[in-house]
């Protein structure tokens, strides 16, 4: 295989590979002018152009272009490696359906061909017989040759082990949802008589919606089934499993193990998720022996805050004996139900939809008491312990809609037709008759020495999160930043509605995205100037006038450092309540408050000016408390004298769109365009990379139905950027001391984000005011920066520092507005 040196090559590679059918690639082609001689280059031109995945352009400039169609199929992207096999991000050629494809590669002609093979058939069979929302599907099964594959439902997100290793351990009530899903999954393969027999975080796939679904049946086990017994057989003499997970009885090999083992197994999975670690350490044989002889760590133990009662639901599903665990997946979820959250119980609900146990008296029996709200849930991530265990109260806390929907909707199977025969029905009812539900018990949250919970309020609904911000989802950084100006270092990429900020004029601020004692955490610092640095996060109309909200802060203070987590109103920004940050070691804070009738911004901000000293903060929650008995919407204040700094806008001084002029499509590399833009671009307006490396592609023409000027980073040395001469284009406007508006409508596909900022020509370029274009997602939105005109030339950049298929910035207009 001779890797390609020109485009011709290239193409005839991409033809041999069969990603397009015969004339497909001359067709796509055709809306794909001047495509540059070199092979990398068209290579990155095709990726850009959507026509070719990295993963599929990286191996046909290598030389290789056999196995990229396996039947219908068309490989785009590997997205994981096992013992089993590589799986890939495949396409239907005709249906363009998207389903992960399982490749077990071919075998030598040895002992242990068959046994590969039958393994592999195995897992077709084991995860065709089983349908339900926490298991992955399977679409097909095919053979190409030698080469042996699963079409399989595709689920884009991450392994929980994925999860684990990008952000540690996991908080307590999000890994309770995760295992009662799982469990959910575990009860429906035992009741079809499926045993897994590699229960791990790695074959639990969390979706983007919340769903956790259970991967690689590979060892999974039928008893009823003769083709798995004599698999079995072949498997004799062989431990199946992973050291770190694996039940007692499984180690020994024990000829009739049963779903108790996958309990064990989902045990330890739910030590790691909350540990961030396995229960027992050493090489293979160690753990094997560990499993064996050794009980797990107590997790009240390794951390104190951990809910007494949860740490024994696992430790029970620990336990050495099979006959002293849970004896089958849905006692689990009983154990763990009081632990959901709330998001949690809705998507039990379609969990258990999916197994035999929905169809129970009991579980009719449970929906009724949930539609009356004789039942509650705990929704915060440390707590004292559950309520009093009642039969098979799997769905505490669910609402009365859901439930209903969910008779509605067939999940549930009530005998007779009539109203009166069905209890949910019945119950609901009965409350619309005026029955009350029973009140809700207040939940005790712990306390540090420093950080005092407030006396808690009596809701009339239950807590709900509205809001969560979690450190470990947020991607490495590191920014230093001046009041509207990155001085250096990467944008974090936040949640919506939360920003970074610095307030104070002489100020400079620090934040990263780092770990600390094992946990990642976002940082907020201050290293010169008066201490002004803060997360923000704007609530907009999220919050309901009169109802009580707790933000509740997990932290930790570098030596010295104090801190402060603060709500206030927007407009007259009168503080609400302030909440003090002091002392060592992890804490929770608690900032509690009566939402007024209008915005509310949240700011936690570090009070010392020391570099290299910050406030740690893990998570944050902000809860609904419901509407307390001595509680009223604020009354709205007058608003306060404007700053002088929030002037009025007057006169447009600049107006720049892109309309009526002929569609442009360029590239840029090694600084110099494919075409000449100068002859289509407005005056004053270029595009350019500033850096040799760099590869970008410029587009003129219509978006999402407006005409805009567009740019996309085709490799990772970013430096694309629009750029507007400001200065050139309103000279007579833009007078030394007056204040602008800088007002830009944009775009921005897939995750792409991006920075803006004004800046001086002639002092080394560095920028005096800017902001961020967040993601959009195909919407268009609006950003402003205001700024006070220097004596030197400026101009405007826009840059999209985001490199990846179809990710793009768009600019739409471009005003400059004179503020008065």
């Amino acid at each position: 295989m001779r890797a390609p040196t020109s485009t011709p090559e290239l193409l005839d590679l991409v033809r041999k590979s069969g990603i397009y059918a015969p004339q497909q690639l001359d067709d796509r082609l055709k809306g794909v002018p001047n495509l540059p001689a070199d092979a990398n280059q068209s290579a990155a031109v095709l990726v850009q152009q959507g026509m070719l995945t990295r993963f599929q352009a990286k191996l046909l400039l290598t030389g290789r272009y056999r196995g990229f169609k396996l039947g219908s199929y068309i490989l785009r992207e590997q997205i994981g490696q096992g013992g089993m096999g590589a799986v890939y991000l495949a396409e239907h050629a005709t249906l363009q359906r998207k389903v992960a494809l399982k490749v077990l590669p071919p075998v030598a002609k040895d002992g242990n061909a068959r046994l590969n093979v039958e393994r592999f058939l195995r897992e077709a069979r084991s995860v065709a017989a089983l349908d339900h929302p926490n298991i992955v599907r399977i679409h097909d099964v095919g053979q190409q040759g030698e080469v042996h594959y699963l079409v399989m439902e595709y689920v884009d997100g991450q392994s929980l082990e994925d999860m684990l290793k990008k952000g540690g351990p996991i908080p307590a009530s999000r890994a309770v949802e995760f295992i009662a899903q799982a469990a959910a999954g575990l009860q429906h393969a035992h009741e079809k008589k499926f045993i897994h027999r590699d229960i791990k975080p790695a074959n639990l796939m969390l979706a983007k919606d919340g769903t956790v679904k259970l991967l690689d049946l590979g060892l999974a086990r039928s008893s009823s089934d003769e083709r798995d017994k004599l698999t079995e057989k072949m498997d004799e003499g062989a431990i199946v499993g992973t050291a770190d997970f694996i039940s007692p009885e499984q180690a020994l090999n024990h000829p009739s193990i049963d779903i108790r083992s996958d309990i064990y197994s989902l045990g330890a999975t739910f030590f790691a998720l909350v540990t961030g670690t396995p229960p027992f350490a050493g090489n293979t044989t160690q753990k094997l022996m560990q499993h064996q002889m050794k009980d797990a760590p107590s997790l009240t133990t390794i951390d104190r805050t951990f809910p007494p009662e949860l740490g024994k639901v696992v430790a029970k599903m620990l336990q050495k004996k099979p006959e002293k665990r849970f004896q089958s997946p849905a006692e689990v979820i009983q154990a763990v139900a009081a632990w959901l959250p709330n998001a949690g119980a809705q998507r039990m609900v379609v969990s258990l939809s999916g197994t035999d146990l929905a169809h129970s008296a009991e579980m009719q029996s449970t929906l009724s008491e949930i539609a009356t709200g004789a039942t509650n849930r705990l929704g915060t991530r440390r707590l004292a312990g559950p309520r009093a265990e009642r039969p098979w109260k799997l769905y505490a806390g669910i609402g009365t809609a859901v439930a209903v929907v969910a008779v509605a909707a067939g999940w549930f199977a009530f005998g007779g037709s009539g109203g009166d025969k069905n209890p949910v029905v019945a119950a609901t009812a009965a409350t619309n008759a005026g029955a009350k539900p029973a009140p809700l018990p207040v939940v005790p949250t712990p306390t540090s020495d420093t950080t005092k919970t407030p006396p808690a309020p009596t809701p009339a609904t239950a807590n709900k999160v509205v809001q969560r911000f979690d450190a470990a989802e947020i991607k490495p950084f590191h920014l230093v930043l001046k009041k509207t100006t990155r001085l250096e270092g990467e944008s974090p990429k936040l949640p919506p509605s939360w920003r970074c900020e610095v307030y104070e004029k002489d100020s400079i601020g620090e934040f990263r995205a780092t770990e600390v004692d094992g946990r990642k955490v976002f940082a907020i610092g201050c290293k010169e100037g008066k201490s002004s640095s803060q997360l923000v996060y704007s609530t907009g109309k999220s919050l309901e006038a009169g109802h009580t909200y707790e933000v509740r802060v997990d932290f930790k203070l570098d030596a010295a450092v104090k801190g402060k987590v603060q709500s206030q109103t927007v407009g007259d920004w009168q503080v609400i309540r302030n909440t003090e940050l002091k002392g060592t070691g992890w804490q929770t804070a608690f900032n509690r408050f009566v939402a007024p009738a209008g915005e509310v911004q949240l700011t936690f901000g570090s009070g010392t000016v020391a570099p290299s000293k910050f406030l740690y903060v893990h998570t944050i929650e902000v809860v609904d408390l419901g509407v307390t008995t001595d509680a009223k919407p604020a009354e709205p204040k007058p608003p306060a004298p404007r700053p002088s700094a929030d002037l009025t806008p007057g006169d447009t001084a600049l107006s720049i769109d892109f309309a009526g002029r002929e569609a442009l499509q360029y590239t840029v590399q090694n600084r110099k365009p494919s075409a000449d833009p100068d002859k289509v671009l407005p005056a004053g307006v270029s595009g350019h990379c500033w850096k040799a490396e760099s590869i970008a592609e410029f587009r003129l023409g219509d978006a999402a139905g407006k005409p805009a000027f567009g740019v996309t980073n085709l490799n990772d040395a970013i430096s694309a950027q629009i750029q507007v001469n400001l200065s050139e284009l309103a000279p007579d406007k833009l007078i030394e001391g007056k204040k602008f508006r800088l007002k830009i409508e944009y775009r921005t596909m897939n995750d792409a984000e991006g920075n803006l900022f004004v800046r001086r020509q002639k002092n080394d370029y560095k920028p005096f005011g800017g902001a961020k274009f967040v993601g959009t997602n195909g919407e268009w939105k609006t950003v402003t920066v205001d700024f006070t005109t220097p004596a030197d030339a400026m101009d405007m950049v826009a840059e999209n520092t985001t490199v990846g298929e179809g990710n793009s910035l768009s600019v739409a207009k471009i005003e400059l507005i004179e503020l008065k």
